[in-house]
């Protein structure tokens, strides 16, 4: 199961039918008349830019895993919501809220400084223990 920090393996179906990742950011940067180095400067904004190369050996299925910052670079330079090639890769409908909000968190986990980690750590575990998750203990 692709999960939230977990990676894709190549050749993994992304819908239904046989559509693979490859497949998908080929036909996404054709269909925009993006070129390789198109999409390598517009993953540059906004965050760690994804190397045009890079994308290339990914729409040749070269590449064996893409993790999620990779994932997330793609999506800006593709010009495509994150949650939307979120949900290609691992085969979920866009209306599952808490797998996009999983990711979404590592993802943005991932861009803190080690110091910020820590603190947000503590704030997480101060809301969970506070009453703020949904599984409720009883007594």
């Amino acid at each position: 199961m692709v999960g939230p920090g977990s990676c894709l393996p190549e050749g993994r179906a992304l819908t239904k039918g046989t559509e693979t990742l490859a497949d998908f950011v080929r036909q996404t940067r054709l269909a925009k008349s993006l070129s390789l180095m198109d999409v390598e400067r517009q993953s540059a904004r906004g965050g760690p830019k994804i190397a045009g190369g890079y994308v290339n050996r990914i729409e040749n299925g070269l590449v064996k895993q893409v993790g999620p910052n990779k994932l997330l670079a793609l999506a800006r330079g593709l010009t495509v919501p994150v949650d939307e090639l979120w949900a290609r890769v691992s085969g979920r409908r866009l209306s599952d809220r808490d797998e996009e909000e999983e990711f979404r968190l590592v993802v943005l986990f991932r861009d803190l400084p080690p110091e910020k980690r820590a603190d947000f750590l503590k704030m997480l575990e101060a809301l969970h223990s506070g009453g703020g998750s949904r599984k409720r203990r009883t007594a």
